[in-house]
């Protein structure tokens, strides 16, 4: 199983149409405006289950905060933490996934970044802006082959105004 963390009010009734319509599906999308302990616990319970629990790294979060700045792209921007501090504490691998479409046909890329991400609360902010660091460049990657299809909803780059 496959869940999918989004902050659209939309992720429910997408759930509640694919059970109407009987399909056999291995994607739940859960609408999350915030990481309480209540979520984190169904995260936890999840990922010991064998489910993915999955993330955009590269989005704006929700209230803007919690952000750590990185070089991509020849800029210094910000990126989120969320996903490195959540895989910390879930205890959870971390995958990259990728879909560039080339020659017509859509392919996807899946690579293992981590096994484990590991912080204490001392080095914590240092673990976190290294990981951060090394996504950023494994999608600067990705951007530089195929620039044309990287899609980011907001002004990523406003900090720079």
């Amino acid at each position: 199983m496959l869940n999918i963390l989004i902050h659209s009010k939309h992720a429910q009734r997408y759930n509640e149409v694919m059970a109407d319509l009987g399909a056999d599906n291995d994607i739940r999308l859960l609408q999350v405006t915030e990481l309480d302990i209540d979520t984190m616990m169904m995260l936890q319970q999840r990922v010991d289950n064998g489910e993915w629990i999955a993330i955009a790294a590269d989005r704006e979060p929700v209230r803007g905060e919690k952000v750590v700045p990185v070089s991509f792209l020849g800029d210094t921007v910000a990126f989120p933490q969320g996903p490195w501090l959540m895989a910390g504490l879930l205890k959870a691998s971390v995958n990259t996934l990728f879909c560039t479409r080339q020659q017509g046909r859509y392919i996807l890329h899946i690579e293992r970044m981590s096994d484990r991400i590991q912080w204490t609360r001392q080095d914590r902010d240092e673990v976190i802006q290294s990981w951060v660091q090394r996504y950023a460049q494994r999608l600067e990657q990705v951007c530089m082959k195929a620039p044309l299809q990287w899609f980011n909803f907001y002004d990523f780059w406003k900090h720079n105004d």
